[in-house]
């Protein structure tokens, strides 16, 4: 996955300035209810596809909501997600910067580690893009964005049809797919990319704030749990 797709529209520093002008002082809409007990509790735990779909349709693009003692911010809109993962992603690394040892996982190896021969450690966005993508594709998701590619497919056979012509043409023979055929399989990229769309692979992402921040117009604030969910996501675009 080409992290350069997911880079920032604009700065870094100009985009948080931005939203913080924006920022509403009141917290964003959201359903109430007992956090421990009642429909907002056992809608999260038994279906949350589900409930965060009613969210989105209910909130629109920013609510939140308690479950038990946590105060859960959920994030739908493609510019809101944008803003999580990409404009605010080194909140979720000051922690681990500050305490420069190794925790045996996979972003301690990536913060702790050189270049060949004993080059200079990653920058903090650098890390931000190397987990994120090994984090997305490489945890089942190639298994999973197939299964949903050969499900469309089944339900779309004009569309399967077009797709091994293409495969017939460009892959003479029946042979292996090479690297330097991917540009030629361009309907072959437009049937994953839609499959994706409508089945992601990874469907929610949750990340904890180690500091306040804007998103949407409203503040969140540090030790909040914030969800995203592609989804909604790509489904309000769609």
């Amino acid at each position: 996955m080409p992290t350069e797709n997911v880079s920032p529209a604009i700065p870094l520093e100009e985009g948080r300035a931005l939203e913080e002008g924006r920022a509403h002082a009141a917290p964003p809409p959201g359903p109430k209810g007992n956090p421990f007990f009642g429909r907002v509790a056992d809608a999260s735990r038994r279906d949350p596809l589900n409930f965060m779909l009613a969210l989105a349709r209910e909130y629109g693009d920013l609510s939140t909501f308690r479950v038990g003692t946590e105060r859960v911010y959920f994030v739908n809109s493609p510019e809101g997600v944008r803003d999580v993962l990409v404009n605010h992603y080194d909140n979720f690394l000051e922690e681990r910067r500050r305490e420069a040892r190794d925790h045996g996982d996979l972003l301690s190896m990536l913060m702790l580690a050189g270049g060949e021969g004993g080059g200079e450690a990653m920058t903090p966005e650098q890390v931000w893009q190397e987990a994120l993508t090994i984090f997305i594709g490489g945890f089942d998701t190639i298994a999973t964005a197939l299964m949903w590619a050969f499900y469309a497919l089944s339900q779309n056979p004009e569309v399967e049809a077009r797709l091994h012509e293409e495969l017939d043409t460009v892959l003479e023979g029946g042979r292996a797919a090479t690297f330097e055929d991917l540009g030629r399989l361009q309907y072959a990229e437009r049937v994953l990319c839609e499959t994706m769309r409508l089945f992601p692979p990874t469907w929610r992402l949750m990340r904890r704030a180690l500091r306040d921040f804007h998103v949407g117009g409203y503040s969140i604030p540090k030790g909040s749990l914030v969800v995203v969910c592609a989804c909604v996501s790509s489904k309000a675009t769609g």
